[in-house]
């Protein structure tokens, strides 16, 4: 069974530590350029706006607690449910790969035409590129743990603006990218003890 400590943002399978998507990309996520308190800022709002969106999709949104920064970035995501035709499978669903040994919390699974997608939501300024093996990795997950096939994978990137930025993700190399990392992560869990 799948457990999740969020303080620490922890997964256990049956007791036992297991790396999050996000430990294994460590390795290909550069924000060492970046001061500490504006990844802290960013990652605050990140948070708030992930949950603002939460919320709107599970109908449960006060809208009136909705603070003006996160206000617009909300507005990019409802603009992208009412213009891009996808409906919302299953949201921040926390998924296990037994084959491969790691665990993470993909933002949504998406439907359209009766074929399923992979949605990430990024509120960075910037592409990110490391969100192609991001999905890449859930894809694979949800795959094995659901049992049903992923058609395509998008970086929904909200802008303050309120206006969305969809990118589909294509490369091939993605997953082989992916399961790099997670080799890099077992090994250093192996002679450094941690992910």
């Amino acid at each position: 069974m799948l457990e999740f400590d969020p303080v620490q943002h922890l997964y256990k399978w049956d007791g036992i530590a297991v790396p999050s998507v996000t430990q294994i990309l460590k390795p290909i996520s550069d924000y060492d350029g970046i001061p500490r308190y504006i990844m802290d800022i960013a990652a605050e709002r990140g948070n708030r706006v992930h949950k603002a969106t939460e919320l709107y999709d599970a109908g449960d949104l006060d809208e009136d607690s909705i603070d003006s920064e996160v206000a617009g970035y909300l507005e990019g995501w409802k603009k992208f449910r009412d213009s891009y035709g996808y409906s919302i499978a299953a949201c921040e669903l926390r998924v296990f790969s037994i084959k491969k040994g790691y665990a993470g919390t993909l933002d949504r699974l998406l439907v359209k035409n009766d074929n399923y997608y992979l949605g990430d939501i990024k509120t960075t300024a910037i592409h990110v590129p490391s969100v192609g093996p991001q999905t890449a990795g859930y894809a694979a997950a949800v795959e094995e743990e659901l049992g049903i096939k992923i058609k395509g994978r998008l970086s929904i990137r909200l802008l303050k603006d309120g206006k969305p930025e969809v990118v589909e993700l294509k490369d091939r190399n993605d997953l082989g990218i992916f399961y790099n990392c997670l080799t890099i992560a077992n090994w250093r869990k192996q002679y450094h003890g941690h992910y």
